[in-house]
């Protein structure tokens, strides 16, 4: 029998995750790549030990993969936050916008688009910040795809 339910994360965590992904940035923006570092440290540790403590949950994963250097680490982590996702019949369109910009800027024109009819329904119904998302990188994978 699936698994139709979300991992038990307190509300607190998802705070602490949220707080420590926008220092993350602002050091980014700030050009301060040791606190960045140490930042990034932090939230990849913190999410690691959420995983093993209430298991795979989908956004912490995709959470992983956006701060990820490496595009392989990025690919497998967010396949991984897709398929466990489609397994327990929760919310894609998230992962699917993040993979499918990932894919573009890498040229895989193709797949992003394919990533992206997957979760067109879900764009339909969504906010009016993710229905934006979604219409521009469809735009971008057609013309591109021309």
């Amino acid at each position: 029998m699936q698994n139709t339910q979300l991992s038990p994360l307190p509300p607190f965590t998802w705070m602490e995750v949220s707080e420590l992904s926008r220092h993350i940035v602002n050091a980014g923006f700030s050009k301060d790549e040791v606190l960045r570092a140490g930042l990034l440290g932090q939230l990849i540790d913190y999410i690691d030990n959420l995983i093993a403590t209430y298991g795979p949950h989908p956004e912490l994963i995709e959470t992983k993969a956006d701060f990820m250097e490496s595009a392989a680490d990025r690919h497998k982590l967010y396949r991984s936050a897709l398929e466990i996702a489609e397994t327990r019949s929760l919310p894609i369109l998230s992962i699917c916008l993040s993979y499918a910009q990932l894919l573009l800027d890498e040229h895989q024109i193709v797949e992003s688009c394919s990533l992206l009819k997957k979760c067109e329904i879900e764009a339909q119904r969504a906010d009016k910040y993710d229905r934006r998302r979604w219409n521009a990188l469809f735009s971008e994978c057609c013309g591109r795809n021309e």
